[in-house]
């Protein structure tokens, strides 16, 4: 079992949203990582609960990318305090920068 992260990525590579989750194979991972992802985006832009841009750059969600990768942990038990820190980080950078209200 391998830990896979999933990133939603406009074009200048700011990270809109992120999950992660256990599979063994790539295709385990696009359907139990990525689709899940893509899924809930969708629904939260549908109920008007999440921007409908990138809140760096304004980049419009039609330019979103879903990344799927494999990292180098084996559960996410273990990849836990690793995923905290990087999330820990990106809330501090998404407070430093504050959030775009429109897009330009």
């Amino acid at each position: 079992m391998t830990v896979w992260i999933c990133q939603c990525l406009c074009p200048e590579r700011h990270a809109i949203l992120a999950t992660v989750g256990e599979a063994t194979t790539e295709a385990e991972a696009d359907s139990g990582v990525r689709t899940p992802l893509r899924r809930a985006i969708m629904e939260l832009l549908n109920a008007g609960k999440f921007n409908p841009w990138c809140a760096i750059c304004g980049a419009q969600p039609h330019t979103w990318r879903y990344e799927l990768g494999r990292t180098k942990f084996a559960s996410i038990d273990e990849a836990m305090p690793a995923l905290r820190e990087t999330e820990a980080a990106n809330m501090a950078t998404n407070r430093a920068l504050g959030v775009k209200m429109k897009p330009n």
